[in-house]
């Protein structure tokens, strides 16, 4: 399922897309989405290393010594969407539940 998800993504990228990655190539950003006080990463990105895909997450941190230094975590593109499609299951079943709507996610009934 993962690997039909990823074919999907790669599939419907445009050769216009900014960020083509080359092989042993990739890019980090800062994360606009990021919510303070959370353990989301300051930073995330994309590279493509021997032509497999993986996701970047990156942390701003300042060393005992107070020299500052990225931290960083690489997954595999497969892993980076099963924790992402969790994260947005999570999210709708709680958005759900603060409705009282719980008894409709497995079934997809309209509640009305």
């Amino acid at each position: 399922m993962i690997k039909i998800i990823d074919e999907v993504i790669q599939e419907t990228r445009s050769k216009d897309d900014p960020f083509p990655h080359k092989v042993n190539k990739g890019a980090i950003f800062t994360n606009q989405y990021k919510k303070e006080g959370t353990q989301q990463p300051d930073r995330n990105g994309e590279i493509n290393i021997d032509g497999k895909h993986y996701a970047v997450s990156g942390w701003v941190n300042t060393k005992e010594d107070g020299t500052p230094y990225l931290g960083i975590e690489v997954t595999t593109w497969e892993e980076h969407i099963r924790i992402r499609n969790e994260a947005r299951m999570k999210r709708e079943a709680a958005v759900a539940a603060s409705a009282g709507n719980t008894d409709n996610l497995s079934t997809g009934d309209v509640p009305f």
